[in-house]
């Protein structure tokens, strides 16, 4: 976190076993944490801040990412 000027937490949309969101969000204190329904709204709400993003999660998650910003 000394690193991030914010989180923006989301879960897999078929990820059954996944940490929830909000939990994820409580649990980070050093800098704003949010929270997205999707990946797609994940991906809106970190175009509206200039910083560089940095996404992490599963192969799969990351796949999916990629297919997003693809526009496959």
């Amino acid at each position: 976190s000394p690193l991030a000027a914010r989180f923006i937490c989301i879960s897999p949309e078929d990820g059954p076993r996944a940490l929830p969101p909000k939990t994820l969000a409580g649990a980070i204190s050093a800098v704003p944490a949010e929270t997205a329904g999707s990946l797609a709204e994940a991906v809106e709400m970190a175009r509206r801040h200039p910083e560089p993003v940095c996404a992490f999660g599963s192969l799969y998650y990351i796949g999916l990412l990629r297919k997003y910003l693809k526009g496959d």
